[in-house]
């Protein structure tokens, strides 16, 4: 968002003008907060190749294992 610090998004990756993969990108500073967040992915009007893609992303720390989880969720077939 404009005017705050960057925290999190998710990004696509392109090869040969093709979606290659899928990625939540975030920065150091904010899993120190340990969070437990999560937001949409934004859907294409059409997919290209058939199979399962996320709806939502999550992030989050594991208290108990001291790790953190970054998952993508919601799969859904296209």
């Amino acid at each position: 968002m404009k005017g705050r610090p960057f925290t999190a998004t998710f990004i696509y990756g392109t090869y040969d003008g093709k979606v290659a993969s899928y990625e939540p990108m975030v920065t150091m500073d904010f899993l120190k907060t340990r969070p437990d967040f999560s937001a949409p992915v934004k859907q294409p009007a059409a997919f290209v190749t058939k199979g399962f893609y996320p709806t939502s992303y999550r992030v989050t720390y594991d208290q108990r294992r001291a790790e953190y989880k970054i998952i993508l969720e919601g799969l859904s077939a296209h």
